[in-house]
């Protein structure tokens, strides 16, 4: 037996070879819409992050904040237009901060008015009362001080200060 070899045609082997490319084609178009529609979906999420952010932004207050505090320049401006001493800030701030309001709007609220008021008038009445630990030296008084305050009827209290007296005394009648 011999060997049975099919032959094919040439006109099969071109027909065979067409469907061959037309289905690698058809895969490559398919894997080409696939990536197109990766990069819309892709470029989609890009412009419906940069529409948020564009939103955020707007609605968010204009006010810069400084790099060195973190409050705005209209704050920084209400806190020194009100002359709120260094030791008030971060009170002010902690008020503004529970009643969700800016500094600048809390600066204008009676309440924290009047805690700013009490927090000065201590302040002013400690540096007056000089409130610091000054000790005083123990004074001596002269002989002739004490020979005054004797006839004035107030006599010390120290012994060291009466007899000190006395001898005064006998020095003047001596």
């Amino acid at each position: 037996m011999e060997d049975e070899m099919e032959v094919i045609a040439p006109e099969a082997v071109e027909e065979e070879l067409d469907e061959v490319i037309e289905e690698e084609a058809d895969e490559s178009v398919d894997e080409l819409k696939a990536k197109l529609a990766k990069a819309e979906e892709i470029a989609n999420n890009q412009r419906i992050r940069a529409e948020k952010a564009e939103k955020a932004k707007k609605e968010a207050p204009t006010e810069q904040k400084s790099d060195q505090t973190g409050y705005s320049l209209a704050d920084q401006m209400a806190l020194l237009n009100a002359k709120v001493d260094e030791e008030d800030i971060e009170r002010v701030e902690r008020f503004a901060k529970s009643e969700g309001i800016s500094i600048k709007e809390a600066l204008k609220n009676s309440e924290l008015k009047a805690i700013l008021a009490v927090r000065s008038e201590e302040r002013t009445t400690a540096n007056v009362a000089n409130v610091s630990n000054v000790r005083r030296g123990n004074s001596r008084p002269s002989d002739e001080s004490l020979l005054q305050s004797a006839s004035a009827g107030k006599l010390p209290e120290s012994d060291d200060d009466i007899e000190r007296l006395m001898n005064a005394k006998l020095q003047n009648k001596g």
